[in-house]
C-alpha cells in the first residue's frame, strides 16, 4: 500500500483519538479498509466510556482537541485517556 493511501485511513481515527500513524500502521488490514474505533465488548464498558466522554466534555482546558483530550488508545477491552 503507498504512503498516501495508508495515511489517508487512518485520518479518522487519528483525528479522533490522537494515536499516531505509525501505531496505527500496523492495524491496516486490507487496501481501502479504513480504521474503525474498537466497540466496547461489555455494556459496563460501554456506560464507563460514555461517562468519561461527558466528563472530559465538561472539562474543556487547554488542550487543541476540543474536548480536552490529548490522546485516546481505544481497544476492544479498555479504552485509555
Amino acid at each position: 500500500m503507498n504512503p498516501a493511501a495508508a495515511l489517508h485511513l487512518t485520518a479518522d481515527r487519528r483525528r479522533s483519538t490522537g494515536e499516531s500513524h505509525q501505531a496505527l500502521h500496523p492495524l491496516l488490514s486490507g487496501p481501502g479498509q479504513g480504521l474503525s474505533i474498537p466497540a466496547a465488548r461489555h455494556a459496563e464498558q460501554a456506560r464507563l466510556e460514555a461517562a468519561v466522554f461527558q466528563r472530559v466534555c465538561a472539562m474543556g482546558g487547554l488542550s487543541s482537541h476540543p474536548l480536552g483530550i490529548v490522546r485516546v488508545r481505544p481497544q476492544e477491552d479498555v479504552l485509555t485517556l
